[in-house]
């Protein structure tokens, strides 16, 4: 009986991990439009999403549209590369499908960093150069295994056996 105890609360505690991984929302389809400061699309242009490294890298169209698949939700920085400059964009992807980046106009003296947060495909521009989520994916998986060594510990410790002493 007490073995079936055990077996329950381990199938439980993955449960609860798989269900926590898939959680994590993954859009399948990323479009992010390119825009210079007259709202004209903006050809070839290299637009790069990054975290902590290189997540993608896509080239635009003549419509300015980058396309990217498979981006979880979470904080990005977006570099925009365009005839040797390059434009730093911070974004939060929440269940967004579109994104419309607006190149500043390079004749005034205005800084490249710009902070969007995008949710539900509406954006409003922010002035602070990082947004800080609540949850990032990184986060979750941290979480996610902490909460799952704690659970096998605790089965462990309830199985009743005793941990073996060197002599």
């Amino acid at each position: 009986m007490k073995l079936y105890i055990h077996l329950l609360i381990v199938a439980a505690s993955i449960l609860i991990v798989l269900a926590s991984v898939a959680k994590a929302a993954v859009i399948s389809e990323l479009d992010i439009t390119v825009l210079d400061w007259n709202n004209q699309p903006v050809e070839n242009a290299i637009v790069e999403i990054w975290n902590t490294t290189l997540v993608a890298r896509s080239t635009t169209n003549s419509s300015g549209i980058a396309k990217f698949y498979n981006i979880s939700d979470g904080n990005y920085t977006v570099y925009v590369y365009i005839n040797g400059i390059v434009y730093k964009f911070t974004i939060c992807v929440d269940n967004t499908t579109s994104i419309e980046l607006v190149l500043p106009d390079p004749s005034q003296n205005i800084s490249n960093n710009t902070s969007m947060h995008l949710n539900n495909n509406t954006s409003d521009n922010m002035t602070s150069d990082t947004i800080k989520g609540w949850f990032d994916n990184n986060k979750i998986l941290v979480g996610v295994g902490l909460v799952f060594i704690l659970l096998i510990l605790i089965a462990y410790a309830l199985s009743g056996r005793k941990i073996p002493r060197r002599r």
